[in-house]
């Protein structure tokens, strides 16, 4: 997409991310005492022991909307933390 687009002057790229504190977690009706043990467990395992927050995202947005991102073009770019590495 990125080279089919870049002549249009549209910029294409991905963000991935891993877990990120949301309320999305706590959806789905299930009791709290039950779902908060798996969500630890699970920021556990990331090396950063902990999950993103949704500004850290936010702050990637911004950089690839603005003009300082002008040379990225097809990337993915991983907010994980350190998931991927593992």
């Amino acid at each position: 997409m990125g080279l089919a687009l870049i002549g249009r002057g549209i910029r294409v790229n991905a963000i991935c991310t891993g877990p990120i504190d949301t309320p999305m977690f706590y959806r789905g009706g299930i009791p709290a005492d039950v779902i908060q043990p798996r969500l630890d467990a699970l920021a556990q395992k990331s090396p950063i022991k902990r999950f993103g927050h949704v500004e850290e995202v936010a702050k990637v947005v911004s950089f690839l909307a603005s003009d300082d991102a002008s040379y990225l073009i097809g990337e993915e770019i991983v907010i994980d933390g350190g998931l991927s590495l593992l």
